[in-house]
């Protein structure tokens, strides 16, 4: 059991980790991104695949894309 507390710890330190280094991102190229990834993932006759974006994990899929 203390092995999934510190799992569980260690996941959170990563997420908030993540949203602090959200905060200094410019948010012009954010809502850039967002505009961009919205124009991807609308629907259209080509076939597009995402990779690494998955339920639940795609903040930080979001953030490695970032990187």
């Amino acid at each position: 059991m203390s092995g999934l507390i510190t799992t569980f710890k260690e996941a959170t330190a990563l997420q908030c980790s993540f949203l602090e280094k959200l905060l200094d991102m410019d948010m012009g190229q954010v809502a850039s991104f967002s505009s961009s990834l919205v124009d991807f993932l609308r629907p259209s006759s080509e076939n597009k695949f995402v990779y690494g974006i998955a339920a639940g994990r795609s903040a930080l899929a979001l953030y490695s894309f970032l990187q």
